[in-house]
């Protein structure tokens, strides 16, 4: 990670001033911030872009990067949204499936001009559902985002040992497995941890 020197000396100070930022990468590409207003920002993968706010984010997911340990999967959910964005959203949710989602933490100096980003998080886009609740009397629409590390999908193979079944149920005739059984005996097959 290159960390640019209005970056390290915002990291410097003692206050720090922070905004918590999302990007969807879907055609086009949504960029939200919790916060209020447009922050220009100059990236470097994605040249000179521009931040939209969507208010005070109340819940931010807890994000883990995988180490040794069970896949993560987080949910983002944007409460208080138009009827016309709650459409939309259950409309187009096909298109969200397998977008990635990042998240940033960026910092502003003392004239809140910002200074730098860090990202934190990188998943892939699962599930977009949409949910309408009017049981305090008024109507609240919520978004939900649903989304993966890249080990929660299901798209590696599957864990397996070679047997001569296996072997020739893919390649009839073939010979290469056939005294595997023979190997195998009195020995434990250990998976190996990522």
């Amino acid at each position: 990670m290159i960390v640019s020197t209005a970056l390290t000396q915002q990291l410097e100070r003692a206050e720090q001033r922070l905004g918590i930022f999302f990007r969807l990468g879907i055609t086009p590409v949504q960029r939200l911030w919790a916060g209020v207003g447009l922050v220009a920002i100059s990236d470097a993968d994605d040249g000179d872009v521009t931040y939209r706010g969507f208010g005070e984010l109340m819940n931010v997911p807890a994000v883990t990067q995988l180490v040794n340990g069970v896949a993560d999967r987080v949910d983002f959910i944007i409460s208080g949204v138009s009827r016309v964005a709650m459409e939309t959203a259950a409309i187009e949710s096909d298109l969200v499936k397998g977008a990635t989602v990042d998240l940033g933490l960026g910092f502003f100096d003392q004239q809140l001009a910002f200074a730098g980003m860090i990202w934190l998080y990188q998943g892939e886009a699962d599930v977009l559902t949409t949910s309408l609740d009017a049981s305090s009397g008024s109507t609240t629409r919520s978004i939900k985002l649903s989304v993966g590390s890249a080990m929660t999908g299901r798209r590696r193979s599957r864990q397996t040992v070679f047997s001569d079944f296996d072997q020739q149920s893919s390649s009839p005739g073939d010979r290469i497995c056939e005294r595997i059984r023979r190997y195998s005996q009195g020995v434990n097959i250990e998976w190996p941890r990522y």
